[in-house]
């Protein structure tokens, strides 16, 4: 079963797909419309992951292993399916021994950060415990999906760190075969021999190549410019497998198609700082409607109005979300809505738009 966080829109057959392919409208998401605005096109995949786990324990299945994105299954899984017959929930860790090393606490930090379980692989078993689990991070997810670290976020992945003490019959699956990404690489012994991988003695089950981008050339990861391709050996001809399954699979063709949620109905890109200021105002949107819509008493058009207290010459409700959220704008232009507000609309017409990557038609009175 796979999640389509997008839709089909004729970019290819589903019924053709070896899988069965889920979209977001059949999971039973509340508001989905809000959540669909609230999130760019990465963090909508990741926070509908509950909602797919929970779609299908409600169709009856008893034991359910996601797999995020960006993954590649090596190996049976059979004893994590064991591992749910007496659990009702299985995480698998970033690391699972102390680091050693000079970059030791740095990356360690950097898990805590991120979240000390990784969302590649997770096991739930329909049991009160794990529907209870579900519901409480599916709550989490719908809300609270974004990467926003001095927050508490990252992603649908920190709050499991909350999973072990929040519920019972939580396993921290400690199985060097699963989960193998560039967070571990380092302590992991890879080995190739043809189609079969060994991590640490033992077959790879799973291996994960998070931020790996095959069409970035010889790239490890996005998130760690210190690992080449040299320093990883033998797992990088795991890295090349993976980008040759990729490009056999139309990976090259599909980064090209559309996303469906990606524009207003007028044609205008979503700039994340709208997708932002629409999540800040909760369940104040309720009264726009589809957020997607530009007509009428839209979200749209609440943005472009002058912002709460702004003389004639102050900020839309847009730009004043962007000066909230920018104390190096708030330092700049301590009083936006009169006295700096000259200096301030001649920003958002010049470095604004471009820093945010926005058209003309978020400045007032200029033609788009």
């Amino acid at each position: 079963v796979v999640l389509l966080a997008d839709t089909v829109d004729g970019c290819f057959d589903a019924a053709r797909e070896p899988c069965h392919i889920v979209e977001l409208r059949d999971l039973g998401v509340p508001h989905l419309d809000r959540m669909r605005f609230r999130y760019a096109q990465q963090p909508l995949s990741y926070a509908s992951t509950p909602f797919l786990i929970r779609y299908l324990l409600e169709l009856g299945y008893g034991r359910v292993l996601f797999f995020k994105q960006e993954s590649l299954v090596l190996g049976s899984h059979t004893p994590v399916f064991e591992h749910l017959s007496r659990h009702s929930v299985v995480l698998t860790p970033h690391l699972l021994a102390p680091l050693e090393g000079a970059d030791a606490i740095g990356r360690e930090l950097n898990v805590l950060q991120s979240g000390v379980y990784n969302v590649g692989l997770i096991g739930v078993s329909n049991v009160p415990e794990g529907r209870r689990f579900l519901d409480w991070w599916a709550a989490r997810t719908a809300t609270g999906c974004r990467h926003a670290v001095a927050l508490g976020m990252h992603y649908e992945q920190r709050w499991l760190n909350l999973a072990p003490a929040s519920f019972d019959g939580v396993l921290a699956l400690r199985d060097p075969a699963f989960n193998v990404g560039h967070w571990n690489l380092p302590e992991r012994l890879v080995q190739v021999d043809g189609e079969r991988v060994l991590v640490d003695g033992v077959p790879a089950a799973l291996f994960r190549f998070s931020g790996f981008r095959p069409e970035a050339g010889s790239s490890v990861t996005r998130y760690n410019d210190r690992l080449s391709p040299q320093a990883l050996g033998p797992a990088w001809r795991v890295f090349e497998r993976f980008a040759a399954a990729l490009a056999e699979a139309g990976h090259f063709e599909a980064i090209t198609w559309p996303y469906a949620w990606s524009r207003f109905d007028n044609g205008v890109d979503v700039p994340e700082a709208a997708r932002t200021l629409y999540a800040e105002l909760g369940d104040d949107v309720a009264g726009f409607g589809d957020p997607l819509v530009t007509s009428g008493q839209s979200f749209w058009n609440w943005m472009q109005a002058p912002a709460h207290g702004a003389g004639p010459r102050g900020p839309t409700r847009f730009w004043d979300g962007v000066w909230r959220s920018r104390p190096d704008l708030q330092a700049a232009f301590p009083d936006p809505a009169s006295a700096n507000a000259d200096a301030f609309a001649a920003w958002t017409r010049t470095s604004g738009l471009r820093e945010l990557g926005v058209p003309d038609l978020f400045v007032p009175g200029v033609a788009g």
